[in-house]
């Protein structure tokens, strides 16, 4: 009753399974039609995982499935239980999934009430931005690696990484991108956040450029336009003992860091969720003469290597967007996919 509470408190309709008419059709196709009928699914789970199916599923974990490709799932998971095996299981297929960012814990029925009231808000918030062009998006995120320049930072090898939000709307007011706590705040977070992406030790220059905020130390910056497309350029730190080398493992660290970062910078601009999705771009630049080698391979093999000649390329996603949540939820993830993508054609 919470969630139908909630829904019909901001002018929503529910549909549930015990408001269906009598049908010749069985309860699973009933209630799965409801699910492809439906423009949001909520999703509750308490301790209990239901009553197993044919399918080897309970029906919750079914209708779940019929939605996660299709709709919008808001999914809300008890906290202070102790969940059966299955459900257990099943908490985990939730939470590892790609649109984590709905996600949420309840205590009790007040609190889910509640939660859910909020959440539904959010999502109406993202849906009034407009439609979500990912091509649109693709292309502001790509047009960043053709107009800055590319050897900025000297011969050290550079991770690029290039986050833009959508649906595509101005977020910032060319005097709020110009604001001194605004780039106070960028700076602090690049050089003492959680996710540093700056050296401590070096000075910053902030500048703005066209419509773009551009924060500069000597071989890594931090770029933020109005429409909160976030550039992220660090230098990438080399093994030698001889010989120029890119260690696989400190490239995914810094890719996390850059992702991590970029996810602070866009909670604390856009807190009401008006960028739902994100597009990421990436590449790692000035490396024509650097091996590329696991640590591991490094150390069974200080002195040997084959040196990669490619020219940079940049890499992203297909389908290119991913629900904004998933930056914050699972970086981890989307670096490795990110090293994986940055490693076809490049390390030999």
């Amino acid at each position: 009753m919470s969630a139908a509470t909630a829904i019909n408190d901001l002018g929503h309709e529910p549909i549930r399974a015990e408001s269906y008419p009598a049908s010749p059709d069985s309860p699973q196709s009933a209630c799965l039609s409801g699910v492809r009928d439906s423009d949001l699914v909520i999703l509750i789970l308490g301790e209990k995982y239901g009553f197993i199916q044919d399918s080897g599923l309970s029906a919750t974990h079914e209708e779940y499935r019929e939605a996660k490709e299709r709709k919008p799932v808001l999914a809300f998971i008890q906290t202070g239980v102790d969940f059966d095996k299955k459900q257990s299981a099943f908490v985990e297929e939730v939470q590892d999934w790609s649109s984590g960012q709905y996600t949420a814990s309840f205590e009790d029925l007040s609190s889910l009430r509640s939660t859910i009231t909020r959440s539904i808000h959010e999502w109406e918030l993202s849906q009034a931005s407009g439609p979500i062009d990912s091509e649109q998006t693709l292309s502001e995120a790509l047009s960043l690696f053709a107009v800055e320049e590319v050897s900025y930072g000297g011969l050290s090898p550079q991770l690029w990484v290039v986050v833009s939000g959508a649906p595509t709307q101005s977020i910032l007011r060319p005097s709020e991108l110009e604001n001194k706590d605004l780039i106070d705040w960028l700076q602090r977070e690049a050089l003492f956040g959680k996710a540093r992406v700056f050296n401590n030790g070096e000075g910053i220059k902030p500048s703005i450029k066209g419509h773009n905020l551009i924060l500069k130390q000597l071989s890594n910056s931090v770029l933020i336009n109005e429409r909160v497309t976030i550039s992220v350029r660090v230098a990438l730190g080399t093994t030698t003992r001889g010989m120029m080398v890119i260690i696989e493992e400190d490239l995914l660290e810094k890719i996390i860091c850059s992702l991590k970062y970029t996810s602070s910078v866009l909670d604390h601009i856009d807190s009401q969720s008006r960028i739902s999705h994100v597009v990421i771009a990436a590449a790692v630049v000035n490396a024509n003469y650097f091996a590329w080698k696991t640590r591991a391979e490094h150390h069974e093999h200080p002195n040997t290597a084959s040196i990669n000649m490619t020219e940079p390329q940049v890499k992203h996603f297909n389908p290119p967007h991913k629900p904004r949540g998933s930056l914050r939820m699972q970086p981890e993830n989307l670096a490795e996919d990110i090293l994986a993508l940055l490693k076809r054609g490049v390390r030999t």
